[in-house]
């Protein structure tokens, strides 16, 4: 029963917290269900909400600053949705007490792992979206955001790739490695499949994406994000 009630009352917290009351409390559940717990976890939900989150932070984002350029609302819209960024979000509405994970992962701390509450909070929005819809999930994200567009200093952003380079380079370590590990598709319209590697600590990401240079800018997105989740 005491139980029971901790999680009822988590998740009144988390519903007042975005402003939405679940009409299928199962889809809530999955979003806040990690892979070590079971096979019937949130990742299907994350996959779906990074797509919708994307695309409602480039709405916000194209309407707020009608005078920059597609890159520089890349580099903003990369800052507002990296994973330290949801991780802070995910806090601030209660989502790690509302994870569920194996004994394992609990006791070395994942409900407190950036990694794994940007996950959920990506999940969170997906679920969201099949419960309610794009509106409503469009009214929450812009009230979560608005603060953070407003206040974000985007001043001095440096594309993925740049930070990556000089991030080795201040440890006099060997440059980034980029390379192409396939293209799909006819030539009017490929799909290129771009890999990242560090060969001094013998790690690599890949990304895929419509053109190199924006797959090497994911790839090196994900490295960024790998080293910080590792400590490196």
């Amino acid at each position: 029963m005491t139980e029971r009630v901790g999680f009822e009352n988590a998740t009144a917290e988390l519903e007042d917290a975005i402003g939405y009351q679940f009409k299928s409390m199962r889809l809530l559940v999955l979003a806040m269900t990690h892979r070590s717990f079971s096979k019937d976890n949130n990742e299907r939900l994350e996959f779906l909400g990074d797509a919708i989150l994307g695309a409602v932070v480039s709405s916000i984002l194209f309407e707020s600053n009608p005078n920059y350029q597609e890159d520089q609302l890349s580099l903003m819209r990369a800052e507002l949705v990296k994973g330290r960024s949801l991780a802070t979000l995910g806090r601030s509405v209660g989502i790690p007490e509302m994870l569920t994970l194996s004994t394992g992962e609990a006791k070395q701390g994942g409900a407190d792992r950036e990694s794994i509450i940007a996950d959920a909070f990506e999940a969170l929005i997906g679920a969201v979206y099949l419960d309610a819809g794009i509106e409503v999930v469009e009214v929450i994200v812009r009230r979560l955001f608005a603060n953070r567009v407003e206040e974000a200093e985007f001043a001095n952003l440096k594309d993925s790739k740049t930070e990556l380079q000089e991030l080795v380079q201040s440890r006099g370590e060997n440059l980034p490695r980029y390379s192409v590990v396939r293209a799909i598709g006819p030539d009017h319209n490929k799909t290129y499949e771009i890999k990242c590697e560090l060969s001094w600590l013998k790690l690599e990401t890949v990304a895929v994406s419509g053109s190199k240079k924006e797959g090497e800018k994911l790839a090196a997105q994900k490295m960024l994000g790998l080293l910080q989740e590792t400590a490196v």
